[in-house]
């Protein structure tokens, strides 16, 4: 494996930045895994935002579950949410426990 490989011994153009660490190459692993259409909302991808805004785990993973409520699937609207709320709720108790 060359140093431009990743784990899956591919290379991508993909390069992780702002890390603090060297940029290595990400796998594109297809549109189900890399970029799911359920994780879209119009042009903006979840994850650019959750990371740009620097959320943080449980409230990326709040925003994460209202941006594709019911996309995934119609019958999950209701479940997403209540994740959604679940990681708020997590969240606040840890804010309000400092």
């Amino acid at each position: 494996m060359s140093q431009d490989d990743d784990l899956f011994g591919t290379t991508s153009s993909k390069k992780v930045t702002n890390t603090g660490l060297e940029s290595k190459p990400i796998k594109s692993l297809g549109g189900a895994v890399d970029h799911p259409s359920h994780y879209n909302s119009g042009s903006i991808e979840v994850i650019d935002a959750i990371e740009d805004w620097e959320l943080g785990f449980s409230l990326g993973n709040a925003i994460k579950y209202i941006a594709r409520a019911g996309k995934k699937s119609p019958d999950t609207y209701i479940q997403d949410l209540e994740k959604a709320a679940w990681y708020l709720n997590r969240e606040l108790q840890r804010v309000r426990s400092k």
